[in-house]
């Protein structure tokens, strides 16, 4: 009930609103049309006659054209308009300031000359006249005056936002000036390095430890030219002296007069905990690494002599031993280099999909020269990759033969069908196979981003995939096949070759 009472209160005091604006709308436009009408009937009254010269009707029409048209138009415009009552009043009080004391100070005038003597032509024509002035002087300074309040308070809202989010940001901002000295300073910045605001502003900044001094001054260089930093990883000084990982973005601020470069926005993100963890993970993948691989040339040597000793059951046994083994070490050289290639940096070259589909299945062949391969690609379809896309479309083809093509039950025919089609913005690169398909369990941690005890696939094959696509900017897709097999779709970017240059099949 209360939100709904609230609703209803909300909605009754904008309906007041909106009918206290159109009132004052209507205020507003009887103002200026009041004008308009003693213009226009004192003109024609006074000058309408048959008698009036002809120079006297062409300053008759020029007093319409320039006094009543402005007003009229104003008036419906005002109608028309969805301005608000403040803007309203605004054109109001300034019409009325332009009209009034003008036409008061005519009448002063008027009578002043009748007291002495002096005759005018026309003043019942003069005060209309110089009332209908006044009025349109009054209408163009108020839409001045309204524009120019609603860009002040435009410019205020634009403001008020910069500064919320200047004081909400999670990151660390710091604006400084040319000469180094900090003129802002965020909530961020005091949470992340100690100093407050009023410790900080106008002094110099304080964040550079004596050993980075050039590197900073090389960033400032780089940023007074009007370049922008992202992302560069260093380390800067809190107020207890502790040295702190960074990630720093920074950006000029430039005059408005003139464009040149005035000061800095700085932007610094606390990377210590993922620098630490980095560390981390680097140290254990180094023992892991030198682990397995012992672990499986112990495992491997040891099955295979016991092979060469045995037969039988236990010689099977042997065999499958050598066999594990060697798909343990196969793994993990195949988790080395998914990680090695996810740690560089993003790919900023063009590569021809098809050189590299034409390459992983040759070497493919080659390996099985007894699995059919059936082919449909255009002559080129560049995209922006690297050696990801190769490992991507590597591990998708061999799934797709030894999962695939060698699983193929007797009744259907085998192959592994492989397209290329290129779109307006993306290049589309499908392997379908015709064996028992992708389980279920094996696609749903993709869908869903994460594995769990109970949910998990048996390998690293498609979340390498996976990784890599998206790495790319692109997306996998896996999808059932009729009547039999997997269809495993990527979709990459398409690159232009005009603006990146050849594809490269490297």
């Amino acid at each position: 009930m209360d939100g709904g009472a609230r609703s209803v209160r909300t909605a009754m005091v904008r309906s007041v609103d909106r009918l206290t604006d159109r009132k004052w709308r209507i205020v507003g436009a009887a103002v200026l049309l009041v004008p308009a009408l003693v213009v226009g009937a004192v003109t024609a009254i006074r000058l309408g006659g048959r008698s009036t010269p002809t120079g006297g009707q062409v300053v008759a029409g020029a007093a319409l054209l320039c006094l009543v048209v402005p007003l009229v138009a104003g008036a419906h415009r005002l109608l028309a308009s969805e301005r608000g009552a403040d803007a309203v009043r605004r054109l109001v009080a300034w019409s009325l300031a332009g009209s009034l004391p003008i036409t008061a100070l005519a009448l002063v005038v008027v009578a002043y000359q009748r007291a002495h003597g002096v005759a005018l032509a026309d003043p019942y024509l003069v005060t209309a006249w110089v009332a209908g002035t006044g009025a349109v002087g009054g209408l163009l300074t108020g839409v001045y005056d309204v524009r120019r309040a609603t860009e002040r308070r435009r410019s205020e809202r634009s403001r008020n936002r910069l500064e919320a989010i200047f004081e909400t940001s999670p990151v660390a901002l710091v604006a400084i000036d040319d000469g180094g000295t900090v003129q802002a300073w965020s909530s961020g910045a005091e949470r992340l390095f100690g100093w407050s605001a009023a410790e900080v502003r106008g002094r110099q900044y304080p964040l550079v430890p004596e050993d980075r001094t050039d590197e900073f001054q090389r960033h400032k260089a780089w940023v007074d030219a009007g370049n922008v930093i992202e992302g560069v990883e260093t380390k800067r000084q809190r107020k207890d002296g502790a040295l702190v990982d960074v990630s720093v973005w920074s950006a000029p601020i430039t005059d408005a007069v003139d464009d040149s470069v005035s000061g800095h926005m700085v932007a610094l993100a606390d990377v210590t905990d993922r620098r630490q963890r980095e560390q981390q993970l680097a140290v254990l993948e180094r023992v892991l690494r030198h682990d397995i691989r012992n672990t499986v040339n112990v495992i491997e040597g040891n099955g295979a002599a016991l092979t060469e000793q045995l037969d039988g059951e236990l010689g099977r046994a042997a065999t499958r031993i050598v066999d594990r083994a060697r798909r343990l070490g196969r793994l993990g050289e195949k988790a080395r280099e998914v990680t090695d290639v996810l740690r560089s940096s993003s790919p900023d070259r063009t590569v021809d999909a098809v050189s590299v589909l034409d390459r992983e299945r040759r070497r493919l062949a080659a390996e099985h020269p007894d699995c059919q391969f059936v082919v449909d690609t255009p002559e080129i379809a560049p995209v922006a990759g690297d050696e990801r896309l190769a490992i991507a479309v590597r591990e998708v083809l061999e799934n797709a033969v030894e999962h695939g093509y060698h699983q193929t039950p007797e009744d259907i025919e085998p192959a592994v069908r492989v397209r290329i089609g290129v779109e307006s913005d993306h290049v589309v690169l499908a392997v379908a196979d015709t064996g028992p398909g992708i389980p279920e369990r094996e696609r749903r941690p993709l869908s869903e981003g994460t594995e769990t005890a109970l949910q998990h696939g048996s390998g690293i094959g498609l979340w390498a995939v996976f990784w890599l696509v998206r790495s790319l900017g692109g997306e996998v897709t896996i999808a059932d096949r009729e009547p039999q097999g997997a269809v495993v779709t990527m979709q990459l970017p398409r690159a232009s070759a005009q603006r990146h240059g050849p594809a490269s099949t490297d």
